[in-house]
Order: C-alpha cells, then structure tokens, then sequence
C-alpha cells in the first residue's frame, strides 16, 4: 500500500513492507492522511498524532462493470460512466468515479469503495441515464447495463406575439427534467438548435418525459415552455409565441 501524508505545501509517501507497517517524518502541524492499493480502500483513518503509532484499516474494494446498449442506433465514441455515491437518499453533485467505454461499449468502475451508489451517463447531447440504489460489496463484482433510449422528435414553429410573424434565427434548447440528479449533471441532457427562416424547428434526439423547451432571440429574451415526449415518437408540434 501507498501512505501519504499531504498539506497545501506539499507531500511525502512510501510503500507499506511485508507486514503493513510504513514510517513517514514530517515537520509541519496537521497532515492528511492518504491511502491507496489496487485492491483494498479505507475502512478507518486514524488521527494523525506524531510520536504514535497509527493503525490504518482497509477494506477490500468492489467494482461496477457492464455494458452500455444503445435503443436507438449507433453510439458516438468517448461516452463515460459515471458512478455517484447515493448520500441521504440523493445523490451528489459530482461523481466520485468515472471511465470511457471500451470499443465494444463495455465499461468497468474498479477500486470502488464498498456502498450504496448511482450509476450512469451523463453526456452533452445524449438523454441522462441513471440507475439508483446500485450496492457495491466488499471484493465483489457489480453488473449493471446501462440502455440509452431512442429519444423522441420535437417540430415546432417561433413567432412573434404581436405581428404573428415567424422569427428566424432563435435558439431552441431542450433540457430533460431529471430526477435524483445535480443541476450541474441535468444540464448535461440538452439538446439545441435554431430556427430556420420561416421561423421553424425539428429536433431529433430529444429526452424523453417532462422535457423544457427554452427559446432565446438575438437579442437575448428567454422564454420556457414544456413538452411531453415518448421514446421513439414524435411530439405534438409546439407552437411558440415569444412576447
């Protein structure tokens, strides 16, 4: 095992012998106290006290793996998966491990430490999956599939409230209401376009469910409005009427 003890100004390590045990000096007041192995993660980090001897409990580690299936053609390269630690019932904002897909869209978390997780992907212009209540135990493997679904298709027109005319060159933003999941995570699940000059718009790939329909002019006025998608199906053609 790798120890370290850290601070702002700098770091010392070294590597456990046969039996575990590690000496480090250092010189400065309250440390962080690091560990790390290939196959075991803290159980229990002692306080560092100098002139004691600690004793540092691990815990062998677990993994997440499986593979990510596509509902709805092929997959773009370079998607990753995430996996979110699950803190009182919700999840964080950031995720605590994340790894690329392989060339046959398979995926393996390791080194995890033991708990309850979610899993998923979250990635520009692709709906947010997310796969809660994931347990990972103790040198155990975890499989879990991840399915992207097909999205839905969005038309719609923009015109101008008073004049009625259609309004080229606005941009058309749709964003899935995600539940479970950070801000920051969510705004992952958008999808945008512009309107052409008769002030029309399609859009493939859209979320499915309660999905937020932001449009924003040249001139930087936003308006919200809402649409229901199903997977694979087009929408109701939505009519938006900036004010």
């Amino acid at each position: 095992a790798l120890v370290m003890l850290a601070d702002t100004q700098g770091e010392t390590h070294v590597s456990t012998d046969a039996e575990g045990r590690f000496a480090l000096s250092w010189s400065r007041p309250n440390p962080g106290l690091r560990v790390e192995h290939p196959e075991y993660v803290d159980l229990r980090k002692p306080r560092v006290d100098f002139g004691q001897e600690l004793e540092v409990l691990l815990q062998p580690s677990g993994s997440v793996q499986g593979r990510l299936i596509s509902l709805g053609g092929a997959l773009p390269n370079g998607v990753s998966v995430h996996l979110w630690p699950e803190v009182r019932g919700s999840r964080s904002a950031e995720a605590d491990y994340s790894v690329e897909v392989d060339g046959q869209f398979r995926y393996r978390l390791m080194d995890v430490t033991p708990g309850t997780y979610a899993v998923g992907i979250a990635e520009p212009g692709l709906p947010v999956v997310v796969r809660v209540g994931i347990l990972v135990s103790p040198g155990n493997p975890t499989f879990e599939d991840l399915e992207l679904p097909r999205g839905s298709t969005v038309k719609g027109q923009v015109i101008e409230g008073v004049s009625r005319r259609p309004m080229a060159n606005v941009s058309v933003r749709f964003q899935a209401e995600v539940q479970g999941v950070s801000n920051s995570t969510e705004m992952l699940a958008v999808v945008e376009t512009t309107t052409a000059e008769d002030g029309t718009f399609s859009m493939q790939g859209v979320p499915t469910g309660q999905v937020e329909v932001w449009t924003r002019t040249a001139w930087g006025h936003r308006q919200k409005n809402r649409v229901n998608t199903v997977e694979g199906q087009e929408a109701k053609p939505l009519l938006v009427v900036i004010a």
